[in-house]
């Protein structure tokens, strides 16, 4: 097979993986080790991990790294084979997780996966846990299966995280996306006495990482207050009487930590993210 040959036949492979394909998937389409070598060093391929290629010309990612060694896990399959495996699959979760949805200032690295059967790498920068998922706490991130905002957070706080960074993270998810902050609170119940809590206390767990991430409902007031989608997915008349009555409650709720309050904060934190997305639709031309 000459080298137009072995890229047209590594491209039907990595056109579906990011502009990635592994060792053992182009040894499949006898693409050698030999010739995979030879395309890397003439510049047509980009070594991102151990046995794990990335076509030249296709646009880099911030996250490639992070697709490289999610793929290195399982190199003769498919990406796509992979992601219909669900919760009997490899997914991405804890720091890594968290630095895929954009919350906090944890690094990437280690890489960390979570999956039912217990497995290992011999690469250091990659740890497993072994635990079981259910398919909600499980979405795709930049294409790669990733445990859930509510559950990254609880893993985290399970794998005994600093609980101000992991506040801090709490803080950075409610500031810009739904949290469900009920079931997060379930899934802190079983780590609350640890964490100097009564047993199965996570209500209590989950307002101390408030706090460490510096949310309140008077803050989530506010932000419904200025957000412009207010004004741009309501009339003037019910924009400013629905914002008058939201104003009202703000100074005597500042040192609420009520179980009403993170009911509150919820509701608040579901009406922007629902203005926000009434805004963008207004603002998207009409199609005929």
């Amino acid at each position: 097979m000459n080298t137009s040959e072995a890229l047209r036949a590594l491209a039907e492979i990595s056109s579906g993986q990011w502009g990635m394909a592994t060792t053992s998937q182009a040894r499949s389409i006898q693409v050698s080790r030999v010739q995979i070598a030879r395309l890397a060093e003439s510049g047509h391929l980009e070594r991102l991990a151990h046995g794990v290629y990335r076509d030249a010309g296709s646009p880099p990612h911030e996250f490639d790294d992070i697709r490289a060694a999610w793929l290195s896990l399982d190199p003769d399959r498919m990406a796509d084979d992979r992601i219909r495996d669900g919760v009997d699959g490899i997914v991405m979760s804890g720091n890594t997780a968290a630095a895929l949805h954009g919350i906090g200032d944890l690094l990437p690295t280690p890489y960390v996966f979570t999956s039912a059967a217990r497995r290992q790498s011999q690469r250091p920068d990659i740890r497993f846990k072994r635990r079981l998922l259910v398919a909600d706490q499980i979405t795709l991130v930049a294409g790669i299966p990733t445990t859930g905002i509510e559950r990254t957070i609880a893993d985290l706080v399970q794998d005994k995280e600093d609980l101000s960074l992991v506040g801090d993270l709490v803080g950075d998810a409610l500031r810009s996306r739904t949290v469900q902050l009920d079931y997060l609170a379930a899934l802190l119940g079983p780590l609350a006495s640890r964490n100097g809590f009564t047993k199965d206390d996570g209500l209590a767990l989950m307002r101390k990482l408030l706090e460490l991430g510096h949310v309140d409902v008077a803050t989530q007031i506010q932000r419904v207050l200025s957000n412009p989608a207010w004004r741009s997915a309501t009339s003037p008349a019910d924009a400013a009487e629905r914002s008058g009555t939201l104003a009202k409650p703000i100074e005597a709720l500042r040192t609420a930590r009520s179980d009403d309050d993170i009911r509150s904060v919820q509701a608040l934190v579901k009406d922007v993210n629902s203005l926000q997305s009434l805004a963008t639709q207004s603002q998207e031309p009409n199609a005929d």
